[in-house]
């Protein structure tokens, strides 16, 4: 297991400093997508000058604590993805339908793998980008001791108090349903890739 806890360890790190250095991108995006008139390359232009000129530099580190939270999530799914791998929890519902040949167990078992750990990692870390939105969603030239969301623990507080449990996993069905096949495919693929790369070497 040492191999990859050492992953684990490593794409947490890889994930905290993308976190940060891609967040300036992150908000000017954020900004953009709120606008309702458009976006071209002037309002690209118009929208880092204003953040520059009313915030300085921390105007676009908005969100990244949150993001840099959120990154966990990948730690968290990879440990729960291995484990269910190793156990194999679901295989012997399968092998007795198909030969032993066939490739139909292993790509179940895999699937459901890289999906239960997605929902469990996605559940348990999900309020994070909740609160990562809020903090970006900052009408121009608001000022900081008057905005309604400042820090990550006041926003998740403050989403809490005024829309309860439901207010932190807004947008959540909606995330797994893109999150959940494109990891399937993305690690169906990992594996086999892994394991042709593993028979060559043999």
């Amino acid at each position: 297991k040492q191999w990859y806890q050492r992953r684990v360890r490593g794409g947490t790190v890889a994930g905290i400093c993308n976190a940060f250095m891609m967040n300036p991108f992150w908000v000017v995006k954020t900004k953009l997508q709120l606008d309702e008139r458009g976006c071209n390359k002037d309002d690209i232009k118009r929208s880092v000058t204003n953040i520059w000129r009313t915030e300085s530099w921390r105007g676009f580190t908005r969100g990244a604590s949150a993001s840099a939270i959120g990154s966990l999530e990948h730690g968290l799914y990879f440990l729960v993805y291995e484990e269910l791998k190793t156990r194999k929890f679901c295989m012997s519902v399968f092998s007795d339908v198909y030969r032993e040949t066939s490739y139909v167990p292993a790509m179940v078992h895999l699937s459901a793998s890289a999906c239960v750990s997605k929902v469990i990692a996605n559940t348990i870390m999900y309020p994070t980008e909740v609160v990562r939105t809020r903090l970006r969603e900052v009408a121009e030239g608001t000022p900081y001791h008057e905005r309604k969301y400042r820090r990550v623990v006041q926003t998740l507080r403050r989403i809490y108090l005024e829309e309860g449990l439901s207010g932190c996993y807004s947008g959540w069905t909606l995330q797994l349903a893109k999150t959940i096949p494109f990891t399937i495919i993305t690690f169906l693929v990992y594996e086999a890739v892994l394991t042709s790369y593993t028979a060559s070497d043999r």
